[in-house]
């Protein structure tokens, strides 16, 4: 079993909390925005609120699987299996619907922030993926126990 990084912890706890907030406010703070909005607006909150749902859906997978590996319950070869990669186009990758000002603020502005975070799961994924596939034998990789660690940084200065 391996240690996560502060970094990883930071990471972890940041997918919780936007998912924790984006829950509590579809589920509550929405509400009445939701109940006057017109119904081509009404539509499109609709369709971003399902975006946001989406995202953060793969977002906590991919935090949760890197925990697993951490944790030793699965390994890297299992989870950096095609299944399991962060689709890089799609509904999830369009950053648009936090632009459209017909929308609450709020909506837009966890779009925003969800966009932001799955674009830096989708580049760590990427990465990783690439230094793991091209040679797992890797010298210069980071190991913690025997493992590769791609998520580790140095926090002694």
């Amino acid at each position: 079993m391996t240690q996560p990084s502060a970094f990883f912890d930071r990471l972890y706890d940041t997918a919780c909390n936007l998912t924790i907030e984006a829950r509590n406010y579809i589920a509550y703070g929405a509400k009445y925005e939701r109940e006057h909005l017109p119904p081509y607006i009404a539509l499109e909150f609709s369709k971003e609120s399902t975006r946001l749902t989406s995202r953060l859906i793969e977002i906590m997978a991919w935090v949760l699987t890197e925990k697993a590996i951490h944790a030793g319950e699965i390994s890297r070869e299992e989870a950096y299996a095609p299944a399991l990669k962060i689709p890089e186009d799609g509904v999830n990758a369009d950053p648009s619907g936090h632009q459209n000002d017909d929308l609450p603020v709020g909506l837009r502005d966890l779009l925003r922030r969800s966009y932001s975070l799955y674009a830096q799961i989708l580049n760590l994924d990427k990465q990783s993926r690439e230094i793991f596939h091209s040679n797992e034998n890797i010298s210069s990789v980071h190991t913690v126990a025997g493992r590769p660690s791609l998520i580790c940084i140095n926090t002694e200065q």
